[in-house]
């Protein structure tokens, strides 16, 4: 008995519980493939995708402004240690660091795998996941 009552409690329970409420699906503006969103703030962030994709928001998300490093590539993810510096990895190897808050990025590529994936502790350690090329 005990554990029906506990069962059908739980189901009420979850019932009353909306979770993430208040997301609201806003337009990119791009039809490339985007993986790796980080914020600085809660107005301004950046976006990283396919076919050399970085937009950057200064309103929260609303609007997404491209931005060109002249580094064509496949993005997979972006980080910002503090609103100034920030990197980016991408599928090839390629590894982009920005000290401006995204304005200018600069290639400190070590080329040496698949990158998928970005993460700072500090400003001064960070790990990056991947694989290596066949």
């Amino acid at each position: 008995m005990k554990k029906i009552i506990l069962i059908i409690s739980f189901i009420c329970l979850a019932n009353c519980c909306h979770s993430q409420s208040g997301w609201v699906q806003q337009n990119s503006g791009t039809t490339a493939n985007l993986y790796s969103v980080k914020f600085i703030n809660s107005q301004t962030g950046w976006c990283v995708g396919d076919s050399g994709k970085i937009l950057k928001t200064t309103n929260g998300g609303i609007s997404w402004i491209p931005s060109l490093p002249n580094y064509p590539a496949n993005y997979r993810s972006i980080t910002f240690t503090n609103s100034n510096i920030g990197y980016i990895i991408a599928y090839s190897g390629l590894m982009l660091k920005s000290t401006n808050m995204g304005l200018n990025w600069f290639d400190i590529s070590f080329r040496n795998g698949v990158l998928n994936s970005l993460f700072f502790v500090n400003d001064s350690i960070g790990f990056v996941g991947g694989g290596y090329f066949v």
